[in-house]
């Protein structure tokens, strides 16, 4: 087992640790997050019987995703499998991603999981960016509008490997694109927060706006700590056609 954890450090910079949760469990601690600043629930299981083991999720991802879907209906269901076997897992009938492991394959199975989660996540990620399009397509259509000379892109994704590092839009610019993130609640504001700092530690070179739609939605912590991370933060609708549209033009020219 301790080979394992020691592979996956040589491969990930040794950004891994692991901590025994009991015995025969041992959860790994990577630095990969969901949105909301939770880290991504991963294990190494030995079966007590055979002595194997098997990198698992015990079930914490479809039973993040249950909080935003009563039911995985409408397609979800498939959708998951389908994540699920692309990164060369399998889902039990409780709702376990899971895939036998070794030292020879626990690198690959790890940064599986790692994707499966995130991709498993981003269908959340999705029916919360649907609940909120109105605010995004106000912003979307003020760029379009006033600045159509820029180049705009919806739900950009960085990092090809990152889906959870999703950008609301980006907008093309000479020495550093901006990413833009709308925000109609405080946890729609932590996760522009994240994404920026972990956008920042793989090396994107971006300038970061956050666009408030309400800012007594936003606790005070979450705003001392996103504020420290982002370069500019514009508050409500007005600032579509004032603050937020000046910043970008002014910005674009320097």
């Amino acid at each position: 087992m301790m080979d394992m954890i020691a592979t996956l450090n040589a491969e990930l910079n040794n950004r891994i640790a692991s901590v025994e949760r009991r015995p025969g469990i041992l959860q790994i601690i990577a630095p990969y997050y969901h949105s909301d600043g939770d880290m991504h629930e991963v294990y190494l299981v030995r079966n007590m019987g055979t002595g194997e083991w098997s990198l698992s999720d015990l079930g914490q991802t479809l039973m993040r995703l249950s909080y935003t879907f009563d039911t995985l209906s409408d397609g979800r269901d498939a959708l998951v499998q389908n994540i699920v076997a692309e990164n060369g897992l399998a889902v039990s009938g409780t709702g376990i991603i899971e895939a036998p492991v070794n030292s020879g394959t626990v690198f690959y199975r790890f940064m599986g999981m790692e994707r499966a989660i995130s991709q498993i996540m981003s269908i959340q990620y999705q029916q919360s960016n649907r609940q909120s399009s109105k605010f995004i397509e106000e912003v979307y259509s003020a760029i379009q509008e006033f600045l159509p000379e820029l180049h705009i892109e919806r739900d950009y994704v960085p990092v090809e490997s990152r889906e959870d590092l999703t950008v609301d839009i980006k907008i093309a610019a000479e020495a550093r694109p901006f990413f833009v993130y709308a925000a109609r609640s405080d946890s729609q504001y932590l996760r522009a927060g994240i994404s920026c700092s972990e956008l920042s530690k793989l090396k994107v070179r971006f300038r970061s706006v956050v666009i408030i739609e309400d800012s007594g939605k936003i606790s005070p912590q979450n705003w001392k700590t996103v504020t420290n991370i982002v370069s500019k933060q514009c508050i409500g609708t007005a600032s579509l056609h004032g603050e937020f549209l000046d910043y970008i033009r002014d910005e674009s020219a320097a």
